[in-house]
């Protein structure tokens, strides 16, 4: 296997670990779970469970993290803590069919900022892959009716979405800029911390402000599964293929998250798969075929 092919694999990977937190979304209302309380404490456990590797690479390492501190915080703030709560702000007053619409349109988000950082214009492959992948992911969104998108009434907590979405975009073209120096353990400590830092204001407003944690042990199970798979393993996976497969190819992942979020529902709901699950996720699929060998093609960077 190509290893930039299990690069993306390892990236995508991550997109399956995340999707199993919208399961967890459906289920929070039922056992009363904040949030940006599940959030903050899942990315608390990622950082206890890898800080303990981190230990001697951070004394090894501390010359760098200083020179580099600005970086480690911009990307923790914008991955770890602006994600989330933008995400989550937005989901007040919008649908999360809507929310999960405009997150869709990350590979152009991700592709116009390249364009703009980095100077670095979209091939015909990119947009042809942007154009299958993005209305596929829609198709799944809408479950078929596409027709729906003329009910669509967006509003203030879609412009919170798109903050979200932009956040995430940041995080994905600043790994191009990782500070040379620091181990990879330690970078996803770092980050991990700061993010959790920058959260915290928010989690004491929720947390006082009416909606507390419960301590639970459903809640209990949610939380470790977050902070295991969802934080440690999905924030390894999606850094590690990342930095390897470049920003532009992991933008288009993000539409990978209706299709697993499917699959997982028909493995753990009972749910059922139907037409435009096929379809909308082979039209996915293929937009990112095409939209990632065009980096091969083209004699692109694999790797940032």
């Amino acid at each position: 296997m190509p290893r930039q092919t299990l690069y993306l694999i390892m990236a995508g990977s991550s997109v399956l670990f995340w999707s199993g937190n919208a399961i967890i979304g459906r289920a929070a209302p039922q056992f009363d779970m904040p949030p940006i309380g599940f959030n903050f404490w899942r990315w608390t456990l990622a950082l206890a469970i890898l800080a303990p590797f981190a230990a001697a690479e951070l004394r090894r390492d501390r010359a760098a993290l200083k020179a580099g501190w600005v970086w480690f915080v911009s990307y923790g703030a914008a991955g770890i803590c602006f994600y989330n709560v933008f995400f989550y702000i937005g989901l007040q007053t919008t649908t999360a069919i809507q929310a999960t619409l405009v997150i869709s349109i990350l590979p152009v988000i991700v592709l116009v900022l390249a364009w703009i950082v980095y100077g670095e214009r979209m091939t015909a492959r990119q947009a042809l892959g942007a154009c299958i992948s993005i209305p596929g992911a829609m198709l799944v969104i809408l479950q078929g009716h596409i027709g729906a998108l003329g009910d669509v009434a967006f509003n203030v907590g879609d412009l919170w979405i798109l903050a979200a979405a932009l956040a995430w975009a940041v995080q994905i073209l600043m790994l191009r800029r990782l500070p040379k120096g620091v181990g990879f353990v330690t970078f996803q400590s770092v980050a991990i911390a700061t993010g959790v830092a920058c959260m915290s204001p928010f989690y004491l407003a929720e947390e006082f402000g009416g909606h507390p944690m419960p301590l639970t042990w459903p809640v209990i199970g949610f939380v470790v599964y977050g902070g295991v798979i969802g934080g440690v393993l999905g924030f390894t996976t999606w850094n590690a293929g990342t930095i390897r497969i470049g920003a532009q190819a992991a933008g288009y992942l993000a539409n990978l998250y209706p299709i697993f979020t499917a699959l997982l529902a028909v493995t753990l709901l009972g749910e059922r798969l139907l037409w435009f699950h096929w379809v909308g996720g082979a039209m996915v699929l293929g937009g990112i075929v095409l939209a990632t060998s065009a980096r091969r093609r083209d004699g692109s960077p694999g790797k940032t």
